[in-house]
């Protein structure tokens, strides 16, 4: 059913085995005249009644998406036309945004405001306080496929090859970064640089005070589909199957990890951690001291979006689930 949370059966046995043995030993040393604090538990079996690392905790039943992000204890997920909002408190569903004639690709939150960009072209501007659309940012050709802001600033990058920035007081387009020779796929901001990832296969590296091309980062042979940064690297990710590892200060690629069966739809770091989620069904767990990686099984289609939010992993994908996994 279409917004139904689903405990996992690994949950469900992991939580009543636990309950059941700390039941059976309470009541023995109750037999013996002594009675144990709720205090005293958490104490003394703080790892015993904590799930282990990559156990699936829920599974909440909604529409395929393409992107995830949390605010203020609220999960929204970009959809076909809509963006759907639940409470992560009580797992219900609370609202939807609608007004998109495509897919919702990329949301991203400044100063409370949601922005939505979308293949129809377009980016909208949601208030959080009322759930009402504001306006439109219109002057994409293509569909917005990224979203990022820094210093009042949105960038957003497109299928019309283009990146743009807008300045968030007047919603006006304020300049146009031209480069790329395919799709604008994906961004982060490292040092006042944005980086930019792309179908012609390059990641492009912007001065965002001039907004000049100051650098071009090469090695992939197929579109890239996300990045992330973490303790001065960079990691890439996209259709050749692996993750790139690069050093932001020299601009080298040092590594690279492979595991994966097929292309790498996107990234998240948490506790020293990569996290990377596939076309092949599976979200890896690379360590970043060792490159070593554990795989987390669950869905059944493409895992397209993956955000941390209070030690949890929620993951979205193509087979219109939402899985949240233990940490």
């Amino acid at each position: 059913m279409y917004g139904q949370v689903i405990r996992s059966e690994e949950f469900s046995e992991l939580v009543e085995t636990r309950y059941t043995l700390i039941l059976c030993f309470n009541r023995r040393v109750a037999e013996r005249g002594v009675q144990l604090s709720a205090g005293f538990f958490k104490e003394h079996f703080k790892e015993f009644l904590t799930l282990p690392s990559g156990a699936q905790i829920a599974t909440l039943q909604t529409s395929r998406m393409c992107c995830l992000l949390v605010h203020k204890n609220i999960l929204y997920s970009g959809i076909h036309l809509n963006v759907n909002a639940w409470s992560l408190e009580t797992n219900e569903y609370i609202t939807v945004l609608q007004g998109h004639n495509g897919w919702v690709r990329r949301l991203i939150v400044h100063n409370n405001i949601l922005y939505s960009g979308s293949d129809d072209k377009t980016i909208r501007a949601w208030s959080l306080d009322t759930n009402e659309y504001i306006t439109a940012l219109q002057e994409h050709t293509n569909a917005v496929y990224c979203l990022i802001v820094h210093n009042n600033i949105l960038y957003s990058g497109s299928g019309d090859r283009t990146i743009r920035a807008w300045n968030l007081e007047t919603n006006e387009c304020i300049t146009v970064l031209q480069g790329h020779d395919g799709w604008v796929k994906c961004f982060i901001v490292h040092n006042n640089t944005l980086y930019s990832g792309s179908s012609d296969k390059t990641i492009r590296l912007w001065n965002l005070g001039t907004n000049e091309c100051i650098f071009v980062l090469q090695g992939h042979t197929s579109d890239l589909e996300c990045l992330v940064a973490h303790n001065n690297k960079l990691y890439s990710g996209g259709f050749d199957k692996i993750i790139r590892v690069w050093n932001l200060d020299t601009n080298e690629c040092i590594s690279v990890l492979e595991g994966h069966s097929n292309f790498v739809c996107c990234l998240v770091v948490h506790n020293n951690t990569l996290y990377s989620g596939s076309g092949d069904t599976t979200i890896r767990a690379w360590s970043l001291d060792t490159n070593e990686c554990i795989t987390l099984h669950g869905h059944t289609h493409y895992v397209d979006c993956l955000l941390v939010h209070k030690n949890t992993l929620y993951s979205g994908s193509w087979d219109s689930t939402i899985r949240a996994w233990q940490l």
